[in-house]
């Protein structure tokens, strides 16, 4: 009789996971095949190495896991004769957040032209799409490849919405940017007083209209802009006597739009006329005289005395030839001023 013996020392080969390792965002339902010479097969999930004392496969394991979290499956195999197999590692990561919204340049705002905007995604975004009608973005909506042009009427709203995906298609967070445009100045401001000629220092306040946010001026004529000086509160305005003032104003919204500009001009008058002249002139008369008075080309109006009394704009207006005459040996003095 012959008799034969077969020496098994080697384990069977590792079991094959499927799914296999990667990153996933949902749980997942893990086969193992194990080798055709394997006879049990048992598994940890907390990374600890696998013995005949842990747990026995014998359907699909279940993994899964928070956001970030990874699980590492380890699983081996024994054979008939209890030789140990060659170890399974197999690490399931979870990816269950989507990207942080991105982010638009120029942002949200008020404009008076079209803008150009161009998004900024995060670093784990691999997708971005975008609506411009104010409805929901998602992977059915526009692509976004590169700078969007937004634009509208005056008093329009666009909402620029826009949403990124990442790799294993987890939604993100939603940007909502609200493009507003005003492209209508404001009208011009109001200075006062108004244009004319003054005998003294003026002080000037500038009104702008209700829609203005600044308002800039200049006192040398030269145009306003917003480089200029911004307009805070009433100012004084004064000059020579002939000299001429030319104070300019402009207003700007919130928008940067610029309204016209609004100028006045100040002519300063510091000089009184030169005295009227006296027709006859003074001197000693035998009879009453009837008095004419010649006034300078500047002058408005004329006052006069006969009493002595220095003549000033209470007094008789002078509006024709005067009467004067007194008895023998009286003088009577005629005073005028314009």
């Amino acid at each position: 009789t012959q008799n034969e013996l077969t020496v098994d020392t080697s384990g069977p080969a590792a079991p094959t996971p499927f799914a296999a390792a990667a990153t996933y965002k949902v749980s997942q339902s893990v086969t193992l095949t194990p080798a055709s010479d394997a006879a049990t097969t048992y598994y940890t999930l907390d990374g600890s190495a696998p013995s005949n004392q842990s747990t026995a496969y014998s359907t699909a394991i279940t993994v899964d896991a928070a956001d970030g979290v990874t699980v590492t499956l380890k699983a081996v195999s024994y054979d008939a004769v209890g030789n140990l197999g060659t170890l399974l590692s197999a690490a399931y990561v979870f990816d269950k957040v989507g990207p942080v919204a991105p982010t638009a340049n120029p942002a949200a705002g008020t404009y008076n032209a079209a803008q150009s905007v161009t998004l900024t995604a995060a670093d784990d975004a691999d997708t971005t799409y975008y609506t411009l009608d104010g409805s929901a973005p998602d992977n059915s909506k526009t692509a976004y490849a590169g700078a969007i042009a937004i634009d509208a009427a005056d008093g329009v709203t666009v909402t620029l919405k826009a949403v990124s995906y990442d790799t294993l298609g987890n939604l993100g967070t939603v940007l909502s940017a609200a493009y507003g445009f005003d492209k209508v100045a404001p009208v011009a401001p109001g200075i006062a007083p108004a244009t004319g000629t003054y005998n003294a220092a003026q002080t000037v306040t500038v009104t702008p209209a209700g829609d203005a946010a600044t308002t800039y001026y200049t006192i040398d004529g030269s145009a306003p802009d917003n480089t200029k000086t911004l307009y805070a509160g009433s100012f004084a305005v004064d000059g020579d006597d002939a000299a001429e003032v030319i104070v300019k104003a402009v207003s700007f919204d919130a928008a940067g739009n610029a309204s016209t500009v609004a100028s006045v001009t100040y002519t300063f008058d510091k000089a009184g006329p030169a005295a009227p002249t006296a027709a006859p002139v003074a001197g000693t008369y035998n009879a009453s005289q009837s008095v004419t008075l010649t006034v300078a080309g500047d002058a408005a109006t004329t006052y006069y005395t006969t009493n002595g009394d220095a003549p000033d704009n209470t007094k008789t207006v002078y509006t024709g030839a005067i009467a004067i005459d007194a008895g023998d040996g009286v003088t009577v003095t005629l005073q005028a001023v314009s």
